[in-house]
């Protein structure tokens, strides 16, 4: 389940929290959060007897992502839907990267084939069909970016989280969160068994890196 914090305060303002494990000490107030002292990159402060602490230092080091919606103006968090805890191999890391990398490359290249040898034989999505996964043949190269947020082992099976980046109808860039559940505890053999796509939001623009932008007027600038 997905919580949203929408507070009209930059990423970076401080916020006040009721923190558990907060300790303030003389002169000195720590962030300690499940018995870990955190470095917050801006200090908590003492403000007319409240505790003001980074909001995004929080949410992050509880696993959440925290997004500034500008249309919106507002400051989103959404906590990790798995609420895992797991130290994850590198093998694992990596046989689940390069599934997913695949994946992506033979979705964008209209490879469908290929995308298709990759899920299961009851692969479900809320976008999708299995005999249809690239709606419209596929988006043509359209994915701009992707960045994995999360990986986790959870109930018999390995999920990824993966936020995808790409330009849809009428050329507007988009972004949302692909939910990837693998089958199975061996993610070499394993296929994906489900893509899940959630909280899509417009956006105006995006650089991939410094000199590439991409936004709704042109390709890429």
């Amino acid at each position: 389940m997905k919580v949203k914090l929408a507070i009209s305060f930059l990423l970076g303002a401080l916020m006040v929290m009721a923190v558990a494990g907060a300790v303030i000490a003389a002169g000195n107030i720590k962030l300690i959060i499940n018995g870990k002292t955190i470095a917050a990159d801006v200090p908590p402060r003492l403000v007319n007897g409240r505790v003001l602490v980074p909001l995004r230092t929080i949410a992050e080091e509880l696993h959440g992502n925290v997004r500034w919606d500008a249309k919106h103006n507002a400051v989103v968090v959404n906590p990790d839907i798995w609420e895992s805890e797991q130290d994850i191999s590198r093998p694992d890391w990596v046989w689940a990267r390069n599934k997913i990398l695949a994946f992506f490359i033979a979705f964008d290249e209209q490879d469908l084939e290929k995308a298709q040898s990759m899920l299961t034989e009851d692969f479900t999505s809320n976008r999708m069909s299995r005999n249809e996964i690239m709606p419209f043949m596929g988006i043509d190269g359209r994915i701009v970016d992707f960045r994995f947020l999360d990986l986790a082992y959870v109930h018999s099976a390995w999920k990824m989280r993966v936020q995808v980046v790409y330009k849809r109808d009428q050329d507007y860039l988009h972004m949302e969160d692909w939910d990837f559940t693998i089958s199975g505890p061996n993610l070499y053999a394993g296929k994906i068994a489900a893509i899940h796509i959630s909280d899509e939001r417009e956006l105006t623009e995006y650089t991939v890196f410094p000199g590439l932008t991409v936004d709704n007027k042109d390709a890429y600038k």
